[in-house]
């Protein structure tokens, strides 16, 4: 008997920490609930992925070229940051090989579909993506669709776009959403209920992500806290951190830094486990708080500080601090000022509400195994 897919549609991003993460999350808990699950190629790289180019890309040789090349392109870079860029790549390459399986000839035959899911992460926002259309319709598979935790991230959506939202989701058969925000726009395209439910990552529990993490290559011995920016710390923040540090007899591993020793040797495991053994984390990314919330840690956020970023792309963290009163977590632009450790008993119980409210409405939604 031919066996019946549940296709997910996401990007692709072997750099992305809490993309590769959420991904693998939402595989495995459709996989886990009998319904097997595989991830579509994302647009540029569905015939090639499990190629022989995709085999020989991050083999030490050819990552020095296209280290070398890169660089020689980019005259604001150099070789050895494009260098450490393509080590951490190949590690993030290795991961998703191994953890997060894909269909291997790009869109495969429908009827080998039971249904798609959508989601998560910006899979939706349209100033990340190039064709919000295929991303919201799938049209080359003419199976059943819904969204899973699908996510705009932002909240300031042009008017052009309504369209594309509006006939796009009105062919899924059941809508959920990572934002509050997203919710309300997408709601007055449709009569049924548009669902907020839990990124992905927190459908799993500590237990299974501690499973992964004991798998890192990376250890370390020192008690340390760590910082995950994704925007540019200012010398407040930076300052602030070092101090918290020091006064404790802290090391500092900052995971996003590509000055560090470690930067080149983290994928998605090192980054598990150095969230979960830390002390207290500090960051301004969504994916870490998230991940610090599932593994009970200590931890302070600050707002990012990016100039690429044009638009409120704070729409999801919103939504994380109203769903886990985590209000408190955030410090405030004008003073940094030192917060009080987290108290978990509230955050574990909202928690275990939240996850079996939004695993009911993914089964239910996915139907019969």
């Amino acid at each position: 008997m031919d066996i019946k897919y549940v296709a997910i549609h996401t990007i692709n991003d072997d750099t992305n920490f809490g993309n590769r993460l959420q991904n693998f999350a939402l595989q495995k808990v459709i996989s886990d609930h009998g319904m097997p699950a595989l991830t579509l190629q994302d647009s540029g790289s569905r015939n090639n992925y499990y190629g022989l180019w995709t085999e020989l890309r991050y083999v030490p040789g050819v990552i020095h070229a296209r280290a070398f090349k890169k660089a020689i392109s980019n005259k604001a870079s150099s070789f050895r940051k494009e260098l450490l860029n393509q080590k951490r790549q190949a590690i993030f390459q290795k991961f998703t090989k191994r953890y997060v399986p894909k269909f291997p000839n790009g869109n495969p035959d429908a009827k080998n579909i039971k249904k798609v899911v959508i989601g998560s992460d910006q899979i939706w926002n349209p100033y990340f993506r190039a064709n919000l259309d295929y991303d919201i319709k799938v049209p080359t598979l003419d199976v059943e669709k819904i969204s899973y935790a699908a996510s705009i991230g932002i909240s300031d959506i042009d008017s052009k776009y309504d369209v594309i939202f509006e006939s796009g989701i009105k062919n899924l058969q059941s809508v959920s959403v990572r934002e509050q925000s997203a919710k309300e726009y997408l709601q007055n395209f449709v009569t049924d209920a548009v669902e907020v439910v839990l990124d992905p990552t927190m459908l799993l529990k500590k237990e299974s992500w501690s499973r992964l993490a004991d798998l890192s290559q990376v250890s370390t011995d020192r008690s340390y806290v760590a910082t995950y920016f994704l925007g540019n710390p200012t010398s407040e923040q930076r300052d602030y951190i070092n101090s918290f540090a020091r006064d404790r007899n802290l090391s500092v591993i900052n995971l996003n830094d590509i000055h560090s020793d470690l930067f080149a040797k983290i994928g998605p495991l090192e980054f598990l486990r150095i969230i979960r053994d830390a002390d207290t984390v500090f960051a301004d990314s969504y994916h870490a708080a998230v991940f610090s919330i599932i593994f009970e840690k200590n931890f302070e956020l600050f707002n990012r500080q990016d100039d690429s970023i044009v638009r409120d792309m704070n729409t999801r963290m919103k939504t994380l601090f109203a769903v886990f009163n985590l209000d408190s977590r955030l410090h405030s632009e004008s003073e940094i000022t030192e917060l009080e450790e987290v108290n978990f008993d509230e955050i574990n119980t909202i928690l275990q509400h939240e996850r079996s409210r939004s695993l009911s409405w993914l089964f239910s939604a996915l139907g019969d195994k």
